[in-house]
C-alpha cells in the first residue's frame, strides 16, 4: 500500500467514525468526531498501517514532477 491508499483508507476511517457518533447523537458531529478518532485511534491504527518507505517520493521523483527541489540547503 503506498501513502496515498494509506491516507484514503485514514481518511475512511475517520469519516465511518464520524458518521457512527454523529448517529448515536442524532445530528452531525463534525470537526469533533474527527479529532475525537484521531484522539483515541490514530496513534493504533498508525501501528497497523504502517508507511511503507520503499514506496515514498524521492527528492529525484519530486523534482522531475515539478522542477522544484526539497533539498533543504
Amino acid at each position: 500500500m503506498d501513502l496515498r491508499e494509506r491516507n484514503l483508507l485514514q481518511i475512511e476511517e475517520i469519516e465511518k467514525h464520524k458518521w457512527i457518533e454523529s448517529e448515536k447523537a442524532g445530528h452531525d458531529l463534525g470537526e469533533a468526531a474527527r479529532i475525537d478518532w484521531i484522539v483515541k485511534y490514530a496513534a493504533k491504527w498508525s501501528e497497523e498501517h504502517p508507511v511503507e518507505t520503499d514506496k515514498l517520493p524521492t527528492d529525484e521523483s519530486l523534482k522531475a514532477d515539478n522542477g522544484v527541489s526539497t533539498t533543504i540547503p
